[in-house]
């Protein structure tokens, strides 16, 4: 958009057209929303002829599209009072063009606030509003808030507080009155919104400058801007929910291995090994004619399966997948998994391919194309590819990771189980050609044995579908956690060309994961140091943190990552001073935060007292430890005491140990026997806390009715 002030550029849509602004102005106006007397003139004598109808003092513009800021081009003409002005003004226009110029002769609105509106269609989220000071210094200013359509005047007046003018506008500044007339904003806000609704051909509105004149008193459209595609008929509509689809992929009583191998350096045949090597419980067969007959259960095509199974592993080339899925539908198999890359994730020819995938399911539900796979412990279905599925026994838990990228999904699940983090499923939706993010969000939700969803999201394929899933795991008490790549133009191109999905606005990704409660961290490391701490169940109600340190030169760094992070350090109550006097040496600190000091390698078997001592004080919400360099064998018989605390203590507690992990190796092992993570950095421990503090706080807000 190119609206001044804003902060998105023009679609990148070769068939976007604006329009100028007198038929911008009668769009609107088509829709019910209220626009200045405005009359069209082709010539300077018409336009004084229409001046004359409308009376005076007018606006003269230029009409041209072209033309964004039309007052720095001398287009704009305000308060003229007089035909002869209005003449004069509009033969000046047309001068410095040197070209015929058409104008709009408006009716002049009072002085007032001026401020940018701006509506623009998100290819993933549909409408977006963007808002703030507008006229000729918004882009001096540049004081706007972006986010996704507000649905109540409650979200417009959070938006408008945002900017860093909202004293201005909402409160009056100095003993001012407010400058802003907020209810007739907001039926200017619900006009636009119904106009972006019901006119599906319009792609941005710009209405610069909006002038508002103060607490009932309206506002009013001083010039706008709006751009159109070629009509396209209806918008997608999002389809219905395919749970018990996912349900049978993820607990499969039957399963067929379609481009079954021995050999491990084909897809096939890492399929057929893993399946094997961690003990899938149900019946397999396998498929593929180069081996029928060698062993029990190979067959030289599906036609030759003696049942319909539950699931088809489809391990074969991408020019093959469609015919195949057809001899599947056939053969009454109804459910699928497809590995093969080579689809939308490689251009124009993969996308035809895609298509013709889609069109040869018909019914048939699968995951992919382009997928690792999927790991669901509860049912032994180790149904995947991906090479981290080595790990000999992968420890079961409750987080379930979705991710989009079956590499970095890899990653993921491989750093989870070395460190002793259980999931309880792990599932790849690749391409989404079928089943998508939202599927499997829903299928988790209502896992049983799932207590928190962790994803690596590149795009969301259907956001309605995924906000309706979000809103039941918040209302389960199922954290959603996310990292989303794609930040950049750069990022979102990347995204493109490995899975074929566009990515949408980054800025629209941040209000729509807050809108509905998914809490979404700002690096890759943060969601594996994250979901082990929801797994755990416990979250601050507060923002009060104890540190219990071995280092006061580290307190200091974990100080300044708390405030970064919200949250602040309490004093402690009198009698947990008098408590920690008998547990700390005189030499170390019995105040927030606690320093215990490399004495306690002395002592070792009192660490766990003091951690608990601070723990128990009423006014702290959380506890961080913090070890900076220890050894065995003290440090093992700190790491005992730590994870008994933690699993008794009713607050969360996380545990930084900076110290070389060599140093320690049997205190490691305890911790990650437990499953208890160990954070290496205490900036880690404090981007951790703060993140489960805003689900708290979401939590919170909820149960009194407040978002």
């Amino acid at each position: 958009m190119t609206a001044r002030g804003a902060q998105w550029s023009d679609t990148a849509n070769t068939q976007t057209r604006w329009l100028d602004e007198w038929q911008s102005k009668e769009l609107l106006k088509a829709h019910a929303i209220a626009v200045p007397a405005q009359l069209r003139a082709e010539s300077p004598r018409e336009a004084a002829a229409q001046a004359d109808k409308l009376g005076y003092p007018v606006v003269l513009k230029g009409l041209t599209p072209s033309h964004v800021h039309k007052s720095d081009a001398g287009l704009v003409a305000l308060g003229l009072r007089s035909a002869n002005e209005v003449e004069v003004a509009a033969g000046a226009m047309a001068d410095r063009l040197h070209a015929p110029l058409a104008y709009s002769v408006q009716e002049m609105l009072p002085a007032g606030m001026e401020l940018l509106l701006g509506a623009r269609r998100d290819h993933v989220f549909g409408p977006a509003l963007l808002i703030g000071m507008g006229g000729t210094t918004a882009e001096l200013t540049r004081d706007t808030n972006y986010g996704l359509w507000p649905r109540s005047p409650e979200e417009l007046q959070r938006r408008l507080q945002a900017l860093r003018t909202g004293p201005l506008l909402l409160d009056g500044w100095r003993g001012a009155e407010p400058a802003v007339d907020l209810d007739a904003l907001w039926r200017l806000v619900e006009s636009v919104g119904e106009l972006m609704q019901l006119a599906p051909e319009v792609t941005e509105v710009e209405i610069n400058p909006l002038v508002v004149w103060g607490s009932g008193k309206g506002c009013g459209v001083a010039d706008a801007r709006v751009a159109v595609l070629p009509p396209r008929g209806a918008l997608p509509v999002s389809r219905a929910s395919a749970a018990a689809e996912v349900r049978g992929i993820l607990a499969p009583r039957s399963l067929a291995i379609i481009g079954a191998s021995g050999d491990p350096g084909k897809a096939g045949g890492r399929l057929t090994h893993y399946v094997t090597m961690h003990g899938y419980p149900g019946r397999v067969y396998y498929v593929n004619p180069s081996h029928a007959g060698e062993a029990e259960g190979w067959v030289a095509s599906v036609r030759d399966l003696p049942e319909p199974v539950d699931v088809a592993l489809i391990a074969v080339p991408a020019p093959r997948v469609p015919a195949v899925i057809a001899e599947c539908r056939a053969h009454g198999i109804a459910r699928g998994i497809v590995y093969a890359s080579g689809f939308a994730d490689a251009g124009e020819n993969g996308a035809a391919l895609q298509e013709a995938l889609k069109q040869a399911s018909d019914g048939f539900r699968f995951i992919g194309p382009n997928t690792a796979g999927v790991v669901a412990q509860s049912s032994r279905s180790f149904l995947s590819i991906g090479m981290a599925l080595e790990f000999e026994e992968p420890p079961r838990g409750v987080i379930g990771l979705v991710t989009q990228s079956g590499a970095i999904g890899g990653c993921l699940a491989g750093r989870c189980w070395e460190k002793g983090v259980g999931l309880s499923h792990w599932i790849v939706t690749g391409n989404e050609a079928d089943l998508d993010l939202a599927d499997f969000l829903e299928a988790l939700v209502e896992d049983a044995g799932t207590r928190v969803i962790g994803t690596f999201i590149e795009s969301i394929h259907d956001p309605a579908r995924f906000a309706e899933a979000a809103q039941r795991a918040f209302a389960a008490g199922k954290p959603v956690v996310a990292y989303k790549t794609g930040r950049s133009d750069e990022g979102q191109e990347a995204v493109r060309s490995h899975t074929g999905l566009l990515a949408g606005d980054d800025a629209l990704y941040s209000d729509f994961f807050r809108r509905h409660h998914v809490i979404r961290v700002d690096q890759l490391q943060d969601l594996l140091d994250v979901l082990p701490m929801f797994a755990d169940g416990k979250v601050p109600l507060g923002d009060r943190v104890a540190v219990v340190s071995t280092s006061g030169g580290a307190n200091s760094i974990l100080a300044d990552a708390l405030v970064a992070a919200g949250l602040h350090l309490p004093r402690f109550a009198e009698a947990t001073v008098t408590r920690l006097r008998t547990l700390v040496e005189q030499y170390g600190t019995i105040s927030n935060p606690v320093d215990v000091t490399a004495q306690v390698t002395a002592h070792p078997e009192t660490f766990a007292d003091v951690v608990e001592a601070v723990l128990e004080d009423a006014d702290v919400d959380a506890g961080i430890i913090l070890l900076t360099t220890n050894a065995d064998p003290p440090a093992e018989v700190m790491a005992k005491g730590l994870v008994a605390l933690r699993a008794r203590a009713q607050k969360p507690l996380v545990v930084v140990r900076m110290g070389a992990e060599f140093l320690a190796p049997k205190a490691m092992t305890v911790y990650q026997e437990a499953g208890v993570p160990v954070l290496p950095m205490p900036e880690r421990a404090a981007r951790v806390l703060g993140y489960l503090r805003a689900y708290a706080r979401w939590r919170s807000w909820d149960s009194v009715g407040s978002r």
